[in-house]
């Protein structure tokens, strides 16, 4: 992200220099505790005063999402995350790595490919996308597993 490219480093574990995390998301590679630890930490926030809501993305493996046991996990985590915590809103990315390595290397074939982009979905071939997809496509950016619904978009299961 260009903005974390005058940002010295902070508190959280992020490096100077390197992209910063969109809206409370953690910095990438710092959510080593799972999406469980994420979810409360955001629920700590006081999203009725924060103006515009509070942007949480995760990312997800599709293979996290294999079989019917797995996904009622994600439902479970989902609703936990809005009925209990009280969770404000959630949005994901589930696409794998390999699918992101491979559209970056042949774009002509992965053309219907959306991925979420700090804010907002664009479309993996847009120049905006390919830029911040060099995050996800980092060694160290490791997608997190289940997360939250109610104002979830799976944009993408591939």
């Amino acid at each position: 992200m260009p903005s974390g490219s005058v940002v010295p480093a902070t508190p959280d574990g992020r490096k100077a220099f390197t992209p910063l995390a969109e809206g409370s998301s953690p910095t990438s590679g710092t959510d080593i505790l799972g999406p469980t630890a994420v979810f409360k930490s955001v629920s700590k926030l006081p999203t009725h005063k924060i103006l515009g809501g509070v942007l949480l993305n995760q990312k997800l493996s599709p293979s996290a999402l294999t079989n019917e046991t797995q996904k009622q996990k994600l439902i479970s985590i989902i609703r936990t995350f809005f009925e209990t915590l009280k969770g404000w809103h959630v949005q994901y990315n589930i696409v794998s790595r390999e699918t992101l390595l491979a559209a970056k290397k042949n774009p002509e074939n992965y053309r219907d490919l959306v991925v979420r982009v700090a804010g907002y979905s664009a479309f993996f071939t847009t120049r905006r996308a390919l830029i911040i997809g060099e995050q996800d496509l980092h060694p160290g950016a490791k997608p997190i597993l289940p997360g939250a619904e109610k104002n979830l978009m799976i944009l993408n299961m591939t």
